[in-house]
């Protein structure tokens, strides 16, 4: 990766992009075979059945907005990430990005009025789909 450091544009933002992605695989591999006790284990059966169009709406909405969220501008995006996604407070984002918490508001902001602006429309297509 030594050939690439000249690409990175801001450090802050690709170290903390790298810490977080380790944080999570490493998560992700300690917990795949967790050990467990068997006094733990609940072995009442539990079935849930949803109403088969509102579970297509949600997965369509969900992707719609991962795609929405991908169109973003970039600063407006990864700030998006940042606070939504990451949990960040709007003042660590702020200094993570080395912007003003007023930008990380404002950009915040913008994000999800095109997010919202698009949810009207995009749940109407569904409905749409599930009746052909």
């Amino acid at each position: 990766m030594r050939n690439r450091l000249t690409e990175i544009e801001n450090l802050k933002v690709y170290l903390y992009t790298i810490a977080r992605n380790f944080s999570l695989n490493y998560l992700q591999r300690s917990q795949k075979n967790p050990p467990l006790s068997l006094d733990e284990v609940n072995i009442e059966p539990r079935v849930e059945f949803g109403n088969p169009e509102d579970i297509f709406i949600t997965e369509e909405l969900k992707n719609r907005i991962q795609v929405l969220i991908g169109e973003l501008p970039p600063q407006c995006r990864l700030i998006f990430q940042l606070v939504k996604e990451d949990g960040l407070a709007y003042k660590e984002a702020a200094e993570i990005l080395q912007v003003s918490s007023l930008t990380v508001r404002n950009q915040l902001a913008i994000a999800v009025r095109k997010i919202a602006a698009a949810l009207p429309e995009m749940q109407q297509h569904a409905k749409e789909k599930i009746k052909k």
